[in-house]
């Protein structure tokens, strides 16, 4: 991350363990008020723009892709007890439809269910976490919405109830307290 001088992350690379040249390379534009407006992620592979609300929440991102590729674009809708994220193709169709219901304290995802473009349920995942707080980067996340606590297992099902994929992640921990690893089977 490269910071401006009031501390506010202006740019960011990332170099996964395989390359030594960046995989992405980003900017941020922050509003008058001096909270985060615009993110842009340019990469080999696709240049995704991120536009938040006043609150921080990421309200809509864009993705296009430089080999020919379609764009493709997500919408956010927030209420008190979910998320909303619809996905678009090229023609500005709906593609899916993902609601996450936030657990009873708020501090992650209990729920997610998938949803068609014709509003037919197709999977629906429900999540376990630890009892620690998860430490957030520079950013929330490119998600709308950042787990507060761990996930410690995650359990997908098919519109028939078949369970299609689970997980089970291990969160380690550094000796000052911060995440060092997360690995899942």
């Amino acid at each position: 991350y490269r910071y401006n001088s009031t501390g506010q992350v202006i740019s960011e690379s990332y170099v996964t363990t395989t390359s030594t040249s960046p995989n992405y390379e980003g900017t941020v534009e922050y509003d008058a008020a001096g909270k985060i407006s615009k993110r842009i992620l340019s990469g080999v592979y696709a240049t995704t723009t991120y536009y938040y609300n006043a609150d921080g929440s990421i309200k809509r991102l864009v993705s296009t892709y430089p080999s020919g590729g379609s764009l493709s674009s997500k919408q956010y809708k927030y209420y008190a007890d979910r998320v909303v994220t619809e996905s678009y193709n090229a023609s500005n169709a709906i593609t899916i439809t993902i609601v996450d219901y936030y657990n009873a304290d708020k501090t992650g995802i209990a729920l997610s269910r998938a949803y068609n473009a014709a509003d037919v349920l197709q999977s629906e995942t429900r999540f376990t976490y630890d009892n620690k707080m998860a430490i957030p980067g520079p950013f929330s996340s490119t998600q709308p919405f950042v787990n507060k606590r761990n996930v410690l297992s995650a359990e997908t099902k098919d519109a028939a109830g078949k369970i299609i994929s689970t997980h089970e992640y291990e969160n380690v921990y550094a000796a000052n307290g911060t995440k060092s690893k997360v690995t899942y089977t």
